[in-house]
């Protein structure tokens, strides 16, 4: 699956000061940036993002069966996929799936917007 680089990066800037956080995880400890300042999230999630990419586009070039769809138009690319693995038509309830959202991003609790602005006003 593709997306778009810039929403993966604002996903991923969206979640950044989450307990678990794998861009902070890449800048602070493979990247070895020890702390990042709110205008330069962005940059380190394109560079996650980028990076990640790149990775997973040269272990894939070495496959054999390889079929990318682009997850913002997923109901539409879903059926080169299903034709792949030979069905076709893609049923009804299969399509419907692709038109539900799954992640919402809920709005952050009161402690993780506390750890937030701790963080940020406190570098």
């Amino acid at each position: 699956m593709v997306r778009d680089a810039e929403k993966v990066a604002a996903s991923y800037a969206k979640r950044w000061f989450m307990t678990v956080s794998v861009v902070r995880a890449y800048t602070h400890e493979l990247r070895m940036i020890p702390r990042v300042k709110r205008a330069e999230m962005m940059d380190a999630c394109r560079d996650f993002v980028a990076y990640s990419d790149a990775t997973f586009r040269l272990f894939l070039s070495r496959q054999r069966h390889v079929v990318f769809f682009d997850i913002d138009h997923a109901e539409r690319d879903f059926a080169d996929f299903a034709k792949c693995l030979g069905i076709d038509p893609v049923p009804e309830q299969a399509n419907a799936q692709w038109r539900r959202i799954h992640n919402q991003n809920a709005k952050p609790g009161l402690l993780i917007a506390l750890k937030t602005w701790v963080r940020l006003t406190f570098p």
